[in-house]
Parts: C-alpha cells; structure tokens; sequence
C-alpha cells in the first residue's frame, strides 16, 4: 500500500516504480542528497520526505522551506544493559589487559575521515590500541588500502584494521572510547549505538554529530 525507499539508489528507484504503480510514496533520506536537482526530484514524487537530523532538516529547508511533505525523525537506538567487560578483544588481539581500547565502527570510506583516526594513532604511545571495524562498500578497497598503507608509513603497531565483523555489540562493550572521525556525518547513529553501551565518544563539531554527542558530557 505504501512504497518506503531507504537509501539515494533505492530512492530513485522506488520513486519511479511509486508512479508507475500509483502507490504513495516515503523517502528516508540518511544521507545528504548533493544535487539540487535531485531535491527537486523528490519532492515532486514523494508524499512525504523523512530527513534524520537537524542538519539535514535544513539542507532541505534550502530548497523547500514550507514543504509540508518533510517530517523529521531522528534515528533511536535501545538502551544496552551493562555489559561487563570479558577482555575477549584482549585475548584475540594478543594484548595486555591494561591497554584501553580505541574504537571507530562504520562504513570504510573516505568521508568517514579514518586518516585522522589513524594519526591520532601514532600520538597515542603506549597506553592504548586503535581498532577500526568495517569494510568498504561493494569491495571498493581503494581508500581502504590507502589507510593500511597510511599506517604501515607511520609505522603503527598500536592499530588493528578488524574487518568486517558480526559481533558489533560485544566489541563495542570491550571499547573504553569510540570516535567518530567523520568531517561530516548526516546524524552518527554508530555514535548513538556506541552511547547506548555508556562509552564516551568522540568527533567533529560539524554536520549531525552535535546532535548525538554532547560537548562534555
């Protein structure tokens, strides 16, 4: 009865087959959308765009400040009980039990700015290891690659490149600080993941992050 597209491909996609099909149609829009035309696009085909953050609520507001189609709805995450620690990440990293464990989950791309991450990395001595956990998207490894060879130049032995992995939630409740390294991150809702579990987090003060880390606190 309702077509619901997730994502710019599917969003493009759904709209032309909500027309066909004369279905009403939603657009979850997760990240910016960079080309006016494709606003103007969307809002001529859509029954209601859904913006995630703030900072995307106002990206759109460029284009269609009365747009009655537009509704926020920021991300939510469940609260984690509390996990105890079981320095299993430790274990399989094969590391002192007193190293703290830094920690960046996400797509590996190259607006998720992991070079600071990893050069963050090699100002950090002794007292605690980076982990990155992710993969690229559609084995595109170029700046995947590009990282690694980043950290074999700055000859890094403090940082471990994960992979993808299916045990997310376990591996963040072994982290003692999660960053989020990204310039410009639509909302962050790894960040909301990673306060789920108590951790503090770090990022930029720019595009959504603000809105799901909190200066200080």
């Amino acid at each position: 009865d309702i077509i619901h597209a997730n994502g710019m491909a599917s969003n493009q996609l759904s709209a032309v087959a909500a027309a066909l099909l004369r279905k009403p149609l939603v657009l979850h829009l997760q990240n910016y959308v960079e080309r006016e035309y494709y606003y103007k696009y969307f809002f001529f085909l859509a029954d209601k765009i859904i913006p995630v953050s703030d900072v995307m609520l106002a990206s759109l507001r460029k284009y269609a400040r009365r747009n009655k189609k537009i509704v926020l709805m920021k991300h939510a995450v469940p609260v984690q009980k509390k996990h105890e620690k079981t320095n299993f990440l430790h274990r399989e990293l094969g590391i002192n039990t007193k190293k703290k464990i830094v920690g960046f989950v996400g797509l590996i791309e190259e607006r998720k700015g992991l070079e600071y991450f990893i050069r963050a990395a090699k100002l950090v001595k002794n007292t605690a290891v980076f982990i990155i956990v992710g993969d690229s998207l559609f084995t595109n490894d170029d700046y995947k690659n590009k990282m690694k060879q980043l950290a074999k130049n700055l000859k890094l032995t403090n940082l471990y490149f994960l992979g993808y992995r299916k045990d997310v939630s376990s591996i963040l409740a072994e982290m003692d600080v999660f960053v989020i390294p990204a310039i410009d991150e639509p909302l962050g809702i790894v960040a909301l993941e990673a306060s789920s579990f108590s951790l503090p987090s770090v990022g930029f003060n720019s595009g959504g992050l603000p809105e799901t880390i909190e200066d200080g606190k």
